[in-house]
């Protein structure tokens, strides 16, 4: 009876462990499938959150590209703003020098133009001396036209709109009328500097150019050798 006692327990107890296992068994299984779908899910986000991360690398990169744009254009308009406002500055003080310069060129003509025509009204001058007055402030006045022209040359040049009419000029006619102007350097300088006229041999030698500007040009050379010869 003992033994049979014995027998039925181990029976009850083999089949209340077998129930467990058959239990824990599923639970397991439960948590194995629930591990597995965590398990996909987590994959999932990882790979989202992976993604993710590329698209903002992405953005990141296109930022810094623009950024780094954005610096150099504005690195490339400061260099422009700055070289711009130089050259302003630059033309400003070319053109107080220039106005400057201009103030006392046409004060000398002015002076002579001024001082000889009041000689002209003294009775004891003689024919000649009217004649060498008159020549003088004839001289100034050719003088005085062209410091005029270079005034009006300056404001057309700063517009952009000078324009070159070329054709055959003569050489000694341009350097006769520039020898009537700065004759009268002669007489107004402190410096003991003559002019003398040299005609280029040849009355029909002709450039073809433009004869104003060609004036010009040999006009301020003549200015500059009078002002800096010793």
């Amino acid at each position: 009876v003992i033994i049979y006692l014995l027998y039925l327990i181990f029976l009850i107890r083999e089949k209340a462990l077998r129930k467990n296992q058959e239990i824990l068994a599923g639970k397991i299984e439960e948590n194995t499938i629930e591990i597995r779908q965590q398990n996909i899910e987590i994959l999932s986000q990882r790979d989202h959150a992976l993604r993710q991360k590329m698209t903002i690398e992405a953005q990141n990169a296109e930022l810094e590209k623009h950024r780094y744009g954005l610096e150099q254009l504005v690195r490339e308009r400061t260099l422009e703003l700055e070289f711009a406002r130089e050259k302003a500055e630059e033309s400003e003080r070319l053109k107080s020098g220039f106005l400057a310069n201009m103030s006392h060129e046409i004060r000398t003509p002015m002076n002579a133009i001024i001082g000889f025509s009041s000689l002209l009204t003294e009775e004891e001058i003689s024919k000649k001396e009217k004649e060498e007055y008159l020549n003088i402030i004839n001289r100034s006045g050719l003088s005085l036209m062209q410091l005029i022209d270079d005034i009006l040359d300056l404001s057309t040049m700063e517009a952009g709109k000078v324009e070159l009419s070329l054709k055959n000029c003569n050489i000694n006619e341009i350097l006769s009328q520039l020898y009537d102007i700065f004759s009268n350097r002669n007489i107004t300088s402190t410096k003991n500097v003559v002019l003398t006229k040299n005609p280029v041999p040849g009355d029909e030698l002709v450039m073809f150019s433009d004869p104003i500007r060609l004036s010009q040009i040999l006009s301020n050379l003549l200015d500059n050798a009078f002002k800096f010869t010793e």
